[in-house]
């Protein structure tokens, strides 16, 4: 599960506040929590939005290849719904 934490304000203050660089794969660049460090699952940063995600460690660049796609899979169902 994972919640997005969108708006471009939010992104500037994210990146302000200078948080550790994990991994980057597919895309997706993950960092430490800003604030809590490795005491929070890491946080992505992808298409302009920053997501919590379920990883406390590195994950393979499979899994995190999954997670985009997932990601990918659910707007897709949210444009859909919201044109039925």
């Amino acid at each position: 599960m994972t919640r997005q934490l969108d708006t471009a304000s939010k992104m500037r203050t994210f990146i302000g506040m200078r948080p550790t660089q994990v991994f980057t794969a597919h895309g997706v660049t993950l960092y430490e929590h800003p604030k809590l460090g490795d005491e929070s699952p890491l946080l992505a940063v992808w298409g302009r939005k920053i997501y919590r995600t379920d990883f406390w460690d590195t994950p393979h660049r499979d899994e995190l290849l999954q997670w985009r796609k997932d990601k990918e899979a659910a707007m897709d169902t949210v444009s859909i719904s919201n044109v039925l």
